[in-house]
């Protein structure tokens, strides 16, 4: 059977003001890359892999989608707030 990756990582995710942040989104079944849409500006993906970095210019929430793959395709879709 296909074992498409499942993120793992908590779905919330906080930072403050000023001050990096910086986290590491996990998935299950050996993930060989992310993929990230509607990150902020202020938020990048470092290489292919999970991480995320930046720091936040001012207060707000945002809706990150994240999904992750493996050989045997592109898992679901999570959604960090």
């Amino acid at each position: 059977p296909l074992q498409v990756p499942v993120i793992s990582s908590k779905a919330s995710l906080k930072g403050s003001v000023g001050v990096p942040f910086s986290t590491t989104v996990t998935a299950s079944f050996a993930p060989t890359s992310f993929s990230f849409s509607n990150l902020p500006a202020w938020l990048t993906q470092n290489g292919t892999g999970g991480q995320i970095s930046g720091t936040p210019p001012s207060a707000g929430s945002f809706n990150i989608d994240v999904s992750a793959t493996n050989g045997d395709g592109p898992g679901p879709v999570q959604r960090l707030v």
